[in-house]
């Protein structure tokens, strides 16, 4: 993947240092593994930060400029 410059290269680093939150290691994982372009599927209880996660990889999606890229 192409680095923007001023743009987090990662969720992970977007999360933690753009939005500034904390995340559950879990939602890490998930984050971590959206790096690579291929399905990523969350399985979990209700209530345990799945769509707070989804909304942070919507947001870095959107502001790395991935879509314009073709990713």
């Amino acid at each position: 993947m192409q680095e923007q410059p001023g743009i987090a290269p990662t969720p992970l680093e977007f999360a933690s240092d753009t939005l500034g939150v904390k995340l559950w290691s879990k939602q890490e994982e998930v984050l971590g593994s959206l790096v690579e372009p291929r399905r990523v599927a969350v399985k979990s209880g209700n209530g345990l930060g799945k769509g707070f996660c989804a909304a942070v990889a919507l947001l870095w999606f959107a502001v790395s400029g991935l879509v314009e890229w073709g990713w």
